[in-house]
């Protein structure tokens, strides 16, 4: 997660697609306490802001004044949509009460070996809503990992969704 760009990134997307208002959140996790509670500051140097557009800017960022000159943090309206929670991904149950339909696990697996790969990709289409989505960084693979999801694309994969018999 770094600092949270990532998820604040997705929280402007959302933002715009469904409204600052709207009922929709994101959990970001990492294992590391130290890294959630700097993401959970939201505030960032201009140089690393500086590739958002202006209106965007404007519309989710407050500009730093005085010893925080130079920097920006996401406004308030933003930052209640998403929640940042310590997670070890390989603990025996998620502290989910719901599923997902998006989760990015980028840049991870790349740490484990194939059983334990194997055993995250089952974590984590456990915790998919039937139709959502898995993504994962460009320079991983399922290849090779038993799981029941379907790849779309290079990275993005589905969980296929619930089948009814009559």
């Amino acid at each position: 997660m770094a600092s949270g760009q990532e998820p604040f990134t997705l929280a402007i997307v959302l933002a715009e697609f469904f409204g600052a208002e709207g009922k929709w959140t994101i959990d970001a996790t990492d294992i590391s306490t130290r890294i959630l509670a700097r993401a959970e500051q939201a505030i960032y140097d201009g140089e690393k802001i500086a590739p958002v557009p202006q209106e965007l800017l404007r519309r989710y960022f407050q500009r730093g004044v005085g010893p925080w000159q130079g920097s920006f943090r996401v406004r308030e309206q933003l930052r209640e949509h998403v929640r940042f929670r310590h997670l070890n991904l390989l603990q025996p149950h998620y502290p989910f009460s719901q599923r997902f339909h998006l989760i990015l696990c980028r840049n991870v697996m790349i740490y484990f070996d194939r059983p334990t790969q194997e055993t995250l990709i089952g974590k984590l289409a456990e915790q998919l809503e039937p139709g959502g989505h898995l993504l994962v960084g460009h320079s991983e693979s399922l290849s090779g990992i038993r799981h029941s999801l379907r790849q779309l694309q290079p990275a993005i994969y589905l969980k296929p969704p619930a089948t009814t018999h009559s």
